[in-house]
């Protein structure tokens, strides 16, 4: 009897000396891993799944990197950005602009007119600019020659010094094309027209 009372305290001790953090058995060790590596897995899925807050680019930023000039804001007060096409060498041009400058200046709070010239010299464009408009600098030949292929619109003369096919010249001059300040979309490619039909009234 006393033997086995021995035998039975010499287990409990083994029992109490044994190491509290002692390795899990081998089984449990691999079953452990496999869930840590699990976990890690679905971590990564979901930092892949995450949409990134700059992927998106608006047709606003797409327009204001290669055209600085243009007055695009989308906290702007004025909703409306019109770009007129014009040159003073054209009849057609001198017809139209009176009833384009008397909009704009009619209707400033309403819309901003960048006139876009096609004139031979900056004096000659300078001397046309209407008050009301402000203009995309003559010295900046890049830039006015970008916003003709753009969108499409220039003197005819000027089509095959920009390079465009007949197919890509889509107006001619004068044109005023009214985009959307806040989404920089289309409103309108006939402005001109519109102004003269609306006897100086708004066309948006």
């Amino acid at each position: 009897m006393q033997q086995q009372e021995s035998n039975m305290t010499g287990v409990n001790n083994k029992k109490r000396d044994a190491p509290e953090d002692a390795d899990p058995p081998v089984n449990e060790q691999s079953n452990v891993k496999k869930v840590a590596v699990e976990e890690k897995r679905n971590d990564d899925n979901t930092e892949k799944e995450l949409p990134s807050p700059t992927s998106k680019t608006t047709l606003v930023e797409e327009l204001s990197s290669p055209f600085p000039s243009l007055p695009l804001d989308e906290k702007s007060s004025i909703p409306f950005l019109g770009l007129y096409f014009a040159a003073s060498w054209c009849p057609d041009v001198q017809a139209a602009t009176p009833a384009v400058e008397e909009f704009g200046a009619a209707n400033k709070d309403f819309i901003t007119i960048v006139y876009v010239s096609s004139d031979s010299t900056e004096q000659q464009m300078n001397d046309y600019l209407p008050s009301c408009m402000m203009a995309v600098s003559f010295e900046n030949e890049d830039e006015r020659a970008n916003l003709k292929r753009h969108f499409g619109a220039c003197a005819g003369k000027e089509r095959e010094l920009l390079g465009l096919k007949a197919e890509d010249r889509k107006f001619g001059i004068p044109t005023l094309i009214v985009l959307d300040k806040k989404t920089g979309n289309v409103v309108t490619n006939e402005g001109v027209d519109d102004i003269a039909r609306s006897n100086g009234e708004s066309v948006i």
